[in-house]
């Protein structure tokens, strides 16, 4: 049986989510849905817990990549230090603070065998070389807040941390059913899982 003209027109994946997933692939952005994502050590993001909004596999790459010429410790000091626990922190604080680490790189020390520490910066994104980073956009990741879990709709992850958060919305709704209930939806993940809203510079609402 053919398709129905509504549920094509009502369909948010077909006409709204798929074509904006086409043009970020164009754009260089690989792709991956995450629906079934299994946390554990065999999990291929790297995440052992749906409490972890940031992709480790891919952070610890592209860590490795960025700074090549910098000690193991270093860079496992600057993992900690971007993906530490800022939950008791006011979340405009805590992006702020996160966005200059992703800005301006991680100041880390690292003790040398002679005892004294060198100060030593680790840079999360090449700003100068575009290509040298990772783009990723990850659909209907599972992301465990404190009280509920979530499933965004897409986010991007650059170098494996959670840098936008995009959701779509199906054209047949009314604007303003379409604006109230978007605005919910950014407010609940914004309140439940704060650990995703850490890192991003922005999220995005497209309605075709």
């Amino acid at each position: 049986m053919a398709p129905s003209l509504t549920g094509i027109v009502a369909s948010e994946d077909g006409i709204v989510e798929k074509p904006a997933l086409a043009l970020l692939r164009e754009l260089g952005w690989q792709h991956v849905d995450l629906h079934g994502e299994v946390p554990g050590s065999a999990n291929p993001t790297g995440r052992t817990s749906f409490q972890q909004a940031f992709l480790p596999a891919r952070l610890k790459a592209a860590l490795r990549r960025l700074n090549p010429n910098l000690p193991a410790e270093a860079l496992t000091r600057a993992e900690a230090e971007i993906t530490r626990d800022r939950s008791a922190m006011l979340p405009v604080a805590a992006n702020r603070e996160v966005l200059l680490l992703i800005r301006n790189g991680i100041p880390v020390q690292v003790r040398r065998d002679d005892g004294k520490f060198d100060d030593l910066l680790v840079r999360v994104i090449d700003w100068g070389a575009i290509a040298a980073n990772d783009f990723l956009v990850a659909s209907q990741v599972w992301i465990d807040g404190v009280l509920h879990r979530r499933r965004p709709d897409t986010i991007g992850f650059v170098n494996g941390l959670p840098c936008c958060w995009l959701n779509g919305r199906a054209p047949h709704c009314r604007w303003r059913m379409h604006t109230t209930t978007t605005c919910a939806t950014i407010a609940t993940p914004s309140r439940s899982c704060s650990r995703l809203m850490v890192s991003s510079s922005f999220r995005m609402v497209w309605k075709r």
